[in-house]
């Protein structure tokens, strides 16, 4: 990048200070048109580099002092299941696919498509798989329906059976 862009450039940050590259640069390309500007990301380092910014430090996650790490440690011991969302089928009824995996494969042992993210449609792909494979040590799901509510400790029907 020419020194006289990043002059401009600075300048530029200098007076609008909680602007990104993505703002300034537009500003920039209406007030000065003859110049050619940079990209973001380049501008972003720039502004990085004269220290405008800086790297954010990361969060730790934090952990209930006595929950139980559930990661898998071999194959089967910890299911994931999940809802993917909804889609419009053919004939023009609204789907939602249940899918259940293995946590330390990732193989995934069913796809079925459901009317709704309700127990009465679940239950039975979760009474199949536990004829099928038995129980698992653990099942981690999202914090939607039919896996969590606002009941006692967030268990629904389909959780506490």
């Amino acid at each position: 990048m020419a020194e006289e862009v990043e002059a401009v450039l600075v300048t530029a940050k200098q007076a609008h200070r909680h602007w990104g590259p993505r703002q300034i640069l537009p500003f920039l390309a209406r007030r000065r048109p003859d110049r050619a500007l940079p990209a973001p990301s380049p501008a972003g380092e720039l502004f990085h580099r004269e220290g405008f910014s800086q790297t954010r430090t990361r969060r730790r996650g934090h952990r209930h002092p006595g929950a139980i790490s559930l990661q898998a440690e071999a194959p089967k011991a910890v299911w994931t299941a999940d809802f993917k969302g909804q889609f419009r089928t053919g004939d023009r009824l609204y789907g939602s696919p249940l899918t259940v995996a293995d946590a330390y494969s990732r193989f995934l042992f069913t796809c079925s498509a459901r009317l709704s993210t309700q127990q009465v449609e679940a239950r039975p792909s979760f009474e199949r798989l536990f004829h099928e494979d038995g129980l698992r040590e653990a099942i981690r799901t999202d914090y939607g329906a039919p896996f969590v509510t606002s009941a006692f400790c967030g268990l629904s029907q389909l959780s506490a059976w």
